[in-house]
């Protein structure tokens, strides 16, 4: 079986990981705190409570006790999809998930060494209701694993939906229900700007790169997945 690698792709994949590594030191450094500050000030002042509330709730879904059994069942459609062989569409839902498990891991790794004190700054008018299924404590925040999962889902979606007659209104839906949970995140105090800005950055790596890769020949202008 032959791969060939899209480079467009890949160079657009390399530069959002190099971003993210860039970005991850300049966290460790603190020389985002002061904006990191800044904008939890602002959530924490101005924000009505019934929108503490709602991101609250809707923060909760990111959980992976919620994220992963999705992410389980969207890759089984995709790979039934798929009659006979190996098809591009299953190739990248498998390298994705690669992707997924790797920054779950790296998640973890980095808010033990990363230096970026937990939020201080609470809006969580559920937190003494509701509690994750699955946690595992850190010292630190960096980056934001309910940011990371949402977004790598939203990834996942659109290359599931990719082709399909009412794909964009449900990838709509799925992208404003990961955005709700990237602000949210942030308003409520569960993480600071720059960890949902450092997971937006490792999840567009992992989108492009996931693509970059197909069977086949050498592709010169993109697979067949390019406007996924």
């Amino acid at each position: 079986m032959r791969y060939s690698l899209d480079r467009r792709y890949l160079m657009r994949g390399a530069l959002f990981l190099a971003l993210f590594a860039v970005w991850s030191a300049l966290v460790d450094k603190g020389i985002l705190r002061p904006m990191d500050l800044a904008v939890a000030r602002a959530f924490h002042d101005r924000m009505p409570e019934f929108m503490a509330w709602f991101f609250g709730l809707v923060c909760r879904t990111g959980n992976v006790e919620f994220s992963l059994p999705i992410w389980i069942v969207i890759l089984v459609w995709i790979i039934r999809g798929k009659k006979s062989g190996m098809g591009d569409k299953t190739l990248t839902a498998f390298v994705l998930t690669g992707f997924f498990l790797a920054g779950s891991i790296l998640e973890h790794v980095m808010k033990r060494v990363l230096f970026q004190p937990l939020p201080f700054l609470s809006r969580d008018p559920l937190d003494a209701y509701l509690h994750p299924v699955i946690s595992i404590r850190t010292p630190y925040s960096y980056p934001s694993g309910h940011t990371l999962r949402a977004f790598m889902l939203l990834s996942l979606v659109a290359l599931w939906l990719y082709g399909k007659k009412d794909g964009p209104r449900t990838l709509a839906y799925v992208a404003i229900w990961s955005s709700i949970i990237a602000v949210g995140v942030n308003a409520i105090g569960w993480h600071w700007s720059s960890d949902v800005i450092g997971s937006l950055l490792f999840v567009g790596g992992a989108h492009f790169l996931s693509r970059s890769i197909s069977l086949g020949g050498k592709v010169q202008g993109g697979g067949s997945l390019e406007s996924v």
